[in-house]
C-alpha cells in the first residue's frame, strides 16, 4: 500500500465482497531474479492486481505492479521482498527453494536478463496473506480488509501515533509522495482514479510549500515541510499502548459490574466481545487524556533537545 497506493480491498477481501475470498493469490505473484543495469542480481516480484476498483473481474484491464529488493543496509528493514519470500517459504509455495539460504546463492545465465521462481500448482489458489484460525493461520481463508484495519489501528497505537493508522493513511501518503513528480495520466493509473479531480481528496490539506524561505529567496526546507504534513508529526511513543504491545504485560481487568451493565443493554452479545470492547474504550479514553495532558504541559519532559536560542525581536 505504501509503495503503490493500492486500496485494501484490492489485495485483501473487500468489505463490499464479503465471503468472496478474493485478493492476492500466489498465482498472481511471480518472483524474478533480475540483472540490473550495473550487472547486480536482485529479486523483483511482479503482482497482478485482479480486483482493482472499476476493473474487478476484468483481467484484460488488470494492472501489474513490480517491487524490487532493497539492498541498501539502511533501508533493508523496509524491503518488501523479504516479507513475501518469508510468507512463501512458510507456505512451501515455491517449486524449488525451501529455505532462506536457497536465495543466498544468486546465479543467472549470461544470456538472460531474468529468471522466474515457479509456484507449486497446489499453491496457486492460496491467498498470500490469510486470516487467523484460533492460534494458527487459516490454510485457505484470506485476510479481510476490515481485519487489516483493526491490525493497523493496534500497530499505530503501539507506535505512539495520536491519530488512527488506517490503510488509507498509506494511500494518502503515497498520493502526497508522488504529487508533482508523476504525470497526471500516470497518477490516475497508479491510484485507480476515474479522473484527476479525485486526487485532491487524498492530498494533505497542509500546503507543501516553504513560503517562509521562498519569500526570502532561500531554498525550501522540504524535509521540514514533509514532516509537518505527515501523520507522524503528532506521534508520541510515550502514549498509552494496547496491553499486547509489551511482553509480560497482562490485559487490564474489567470489573463484573461493567460487564453486567453492558450485558443488560445488549443481552445477546458475547461476554468476550463485551470485555474486548470495554478495554478498547478504556484505551481510547486513556490516550485522549494523555494527549490532552501533554498539550497542557502536565507531563514530565524528558527531551534532551533544547529550544534554539532566538535573539529578541527589536
Amino acid at each position: 500500500m505504501g509503495y503503490w497506493g493500492v486500496r485494501p480491498g484490492e489485495i485483501t477481501e473487500s468489505c463490499g465482497h464479503r465471503g468472496s475470498n478474493e485478493g492476492i493469490l500466489y498465482e498472481d505473484c511471480s518472483l524474478y531474479l533480475a540483472r540490473t543495469s550495473n550487472s547486480e542480481l536482485t529479486y523483483e516480484p511482479k503482482i497482478l492486481l485482479r480486483y482493482r476498483k472499476f476493473k474487478r473481474n476484468n483481467e484484460g484491464l488488470a494492472d501489474t505492479i513490480t517491487l524490487y529488493e532493497e539492498t541498501d543496509p539502511e533501508r533493508v528493514h523496509s524491503c518488501p521482498i523479504r516479507t513475501f519470500v518469508a510468507l512463501a517459504l512458510a507456505d512451501e509455495a515455491f517449486e524449488g527453494p525451501q529455505s532462506p539460504s536457497d536465495f543466498s546463492h544468486r546465479s543467472l545465465p549470461s544470456t538472460a536478463i531474468s529468471k522466474v521462481y515457479p509456484i507449486r500448482a497446489d499453491k496457486l489458489k492460496t491467498p498470500v496473506v490469510r486470516a487467523t484460525s484460533g492460534t494458527s493461520i487459516h490454510p485457505t481463508r484470506i485476510l479481510s480488509a476490515s481485519t487489516l484495519h483493526q491490525h493497523l489501528e493496534k500497530i499505530g497505537q503501539r507506535c505512539g501515533y495520536k491519530d488512527n493508522i488506517t490503510a488509507y493513511a498509506f494511500r494518502r501518503g503515497f498520493a502526497n509522495g508522488i504529487e508533482g513528480k508523476v504525470a497526471s495520466s500516470r497518477v490516475r493509473q497508479l491510484l485507480g482514479h476515474s479522473n484527476d479531480g479525485i486526487l485532491q481528496s487524498y492530498l494533505s490539506k497542509d500546503m507543501a510549500v516553504d513560503t517562509q524561505n521562498v519569500v526570502r529567496d532561500l531554498p525550501q526546507d522540504m524535509n521540514r515541510v514533509d514532516r509537518s504534513r505527515s501523520i507522524r508529526f503528532t506521534r508520541d511513543i510515550g502514549a498509552p499502548k494496547p496491553s499486547a504491545a509489551k511482553h509480560g504485560t497482562h490485559a487490564p481487568v474489567v470489573t463484573e459490574e461493567r460487564i453486567r451493565e453492558v450485558s443488560s443493554k445488549f443481552p445477546h452479545r458475547a461476554r468476550n466481545d463485551i470485555i474486548r470492547q470495554l478495554r478498547k474504550t478504556d484505551l481510547r479514553l486513556e490516550r485522549e487524556e494523555y494527549f490532552l495532558r501533554a498539550s497542557r504541559g502536565e507531563l514530565d519532559s524528558t527531551s534532551e533537545f533544547q529550544t534554539p536560542s532566538v535573539d529578541p525581536v527589536p
